[in-house]
């Protein structure tokens, strides 16, 4: 995260609420899910867009090491090399819906012992929580 203001023209009231915001990231209460860009709207990808990089993002995971657990978030900014704040909150609910789409096709099509990316959980802002695992079961 990058914050930026003006020494010469900051007021005592943006100064504590700097610090409030400090304090809360410091505590883990506020991530870069819940702030959002002040430079301009954020991004509303198209539905071929959002497909491509949900394919990016799957193909990374599926690199990563077994049992280490991930959000989309960090997906994203790990293989797209991008922020997520910078796209709009219907761009990222979007992103999540067709990941987990894309991992649970590609579930349904390995075999036992293949690399894939399964919901582990979801932590206390409901976001999904995964990890890669080999697939137990052969499809049928």
């Amino acid at each position: 995260m990058k914050i930026e203001f003006d020494t010469l023209a900051v007021t005592l009231e943006e100064v504590d609420s700097l610090l409030d915001l400090l304090g809360k990231i410091k505590e883990k209460l506020v991530s870069d899910e819940d702030i959002t860009p002040h430079n301009g709207a954020p991004a509303e990808l198209e539905e071929e867009e959002i497909i491509d990089i949900v394919k990016k993002m799957h193909k990374y995971a599926l690199g990563l090491d077994f049992e280490k657990s991930f959000k989309a978030t960090e997906l994203y900014r790990a293989s797209i090399g991008e922020k997520w704040i910078d796209l709009s909150a219907n761009t990222r609910k979007a992103i999540g819906r067709q990941f987990k789409k894309i991992a649970d096709g590609h579930a349904d099509g390995k075999n036992k012992g293949d690399a894939i990316i399964k919901f582990k959980d979801r932590n206390i802002q409901n976001t999904a929580i995964y990890h890669v695992v080999q697939k137990e079961k052969d499809s049928l």
